[in-house]
């Protein structure tokens, strides 16, 4: 296979796996929702209740635009209603990823505020409308099965009717917390790559900004590798899968704005060359 196509066909398949991911967490928020919204989701608590899964379908959108912008779309295939367009849907992504983003601080104030429960055996409140937390956004209702695999300490949300053990609840809280990191990260990278494509459309994009930038993106990608790292110690495997995906996702977006940047570059250099020529030529 051609090496340009098959990077081609790597990063398409890239961006299929993260869709596959998008469903996955949609899923998930949905079910988990059933115990942490009992009396159900209003519109107010649908960025806590679909945290994962809005943030991942709107930085979906979002990376879509980017690709559109970096690489399928010629510079003067951008007409100026195109770039509207582009911005409108932009700043609806932004919306959705802040509100998700507002959405993983409620969740990790939610997990924070479990209490130590005065109650020592759960499977004596078996058949109540109480459910048990199993991981940060896996829940069961409580039944006979489970409540005896509960041991140590108990912690009773009231908010939400959920119990969860020493060991969860201090998984929920690291996870939480390092969601929120994450979540915060992917903002200022995101904000600095529009900024490039913002001014690379333009012709602005100096060398200077462009080294600035670069540095800023190192730091966040470092945290965000950091948070792959973490989540596979802590044995989220669907975490650890879906950030190297959109690690890597963002590296082809990063590859693409490099390899835009080299061709204008270029494109400058041949004229500047072909304007000196002309000018060398009227001269003699």
């Amino acid at each position: 296979m051609d090496p340009q196509k098959f990077y081609q066909f790597f990063k398409y398949s890239i961006y299929i796996l993260i869709l596959f991911n998008v469903i996955y967490f949609t899923v998930e928020d949905y079910f988990a929702s059933a115990h942490t919204f009992k009396n159900g989701v209003s519109l107010a608590n649908i960025g806590n209740a679909f945290s994962a899964s809005v943030d991942s379908f709107a930085w979906y959108i979002l990376l879509m635009t980017f690709e559109l912008e970096t690489y399928i779309l010629e510079d003067d295939e951008l007409s100026d209603k195109k770039k509207i367009l582009f911005n409108v849907v932009v700043a609806v992504c932004y919306f959705f990823i802040l509100l998700a983003f507002v959405g993983y601080i409620e969740k990790l104030i939610m997990v924070y505020d479990f209490e130590l429960a005065h109650i020592t055996d759960l499977c004596a409140i078996v058949g109540s409308d109480i459910s048990l937390a199993l991981d940060l956004d896996e829940y069961a209702p409580l039944v006979a099965e489970n409540c005896a695999n509960v041991s140590g300490q108990i912690y009773f949300n009231s908010a939400t009717s959920i119990y969860a053990d020493h060991t969860i609840l201090k998984q929920m809280k690291q996870l939480s917390l390092i969601d929120v990191v994450n979540a915060l990260t992917w903002l200022v990278i995101v904000l600095v790559l529009q900024i490039e494509v913002f001014l690379q459309l333009r012709g602005h994009l100096s060398s200077y900004m462009y080294k600035v930038n670069s540095m800023i993106k190192f730091v966040a990608y470092f945290v965000l590798l950091f948070a792959c790292v973490y989540w596979a110690y802590m044995g989220d495997g669907i975490g650890f899968w879906d950030a190297i995906l959109w690690l890597g996702a963002f590296i082809f977006i990063e590859l693409n704005i490099f390899q835009w940047r080299q061709e204008e570059e270029a494109e400058a250099e041949a004229e500047a060359e072909a304007e000196a020529e002309e000018n060398k030529a009227l001269l003699l």
